[in-house]
């Protein structure tokens, strides 16, 4: 039993991975959300919208980052709280701010501090050879063939027969 509490972490270590761990999910079900009101299935209810709804409800969900509320609980964090509640809303913060890293190269684009990547373009040279991927026994390749491997050979096959 004494091997199991050794093992146990301390108050302040549950404190700081449930802190961090709940404001990243969180900040990633944001960023879910704003994608999915956009592009995915909630874009057939946005493009439905008039002009202004549809401005107020981007402006809204590309305004406000994870970042910022991740800055605001630290902050609030530091200034009005104190023992495990300070540590819960520093690390909280620290999620949100976390989980919204991939926006941070927008931001630099936008500001100018980061060359826009360039985007390299998917359609294959003629002088290309087509691409092949083994799926189990088939080899894929573009542009779109399907070859059976030939018996005896693959993944499942093995050097002696059963018998």
């Amino acid at each position: 039993m004494n091997e199991l509490i050794d093992v146990i972490p301390d108050l302040q270590t549950c404190i700081i991975v449930l802190g961090f761990g709940l404001g990243y999910l969180i900040g990633n079900a944001g960023y879910s959300f704003d994608g999915e009101v956009k592009y995915g299935f909630g874009k057939k209810w946005f493009n439905k919208q008039n002009a202004f709804v549809r401005y107020l409800v981007g402006f809204i969900l590309d305004v406000f980052h994870h970042w910022q509320y991740g800055l605001v609980s630290i902050i609030i964090g530091y200034k009005y709280l104190s023992g495990d509640a300070q540590l819960l809303a520093w690390y909280f913060g620290w999620g949100f701010i976390v989980s919204d890293m991939k926006d941070f190269e927008n931001i630099l684009i936008r500001l100018g501090l980061k060359e826009k990547p360039s985007i390299p373009d998917p359609s294959p040279s003629p002088d290309t050879p087509a691409s092949t991927v083994q799926v189990g026994h088939y080899t894929l390749s573009a542009p779109l063939t399907l070859t059976p491997e030939p018996a005896g050979t693959g993944i499942n096959s093995s050097p002696e027969s059963p018998g």
